[in-house]
């Protein structure tokens, strides 16, 4: 875990924004590793209220 935070804190370093940032925040995609696509998998989770 540990790692990540260095990682983040490096990227921000570079790029020049910053994650949570309020004037020009840093935006990322992520994307599961999955082999397969299973929309509506956050809808699964029982504490998900419409």
């Amino acid at each position: 875990m540990i790692r990540y935070v260095y990682a983040f804190a490096e990227l921000e370093r570079r790029i020049g924004r910053e994650l949570g940032g309020h004037d020009n925040p840093l935006l990322l995609s992520v994307r599961s590793d999955g082999k397969f696509s299973m929309p509506g998998v956050v809808k699964a989770d029982p504490r998900h209220r419409p």
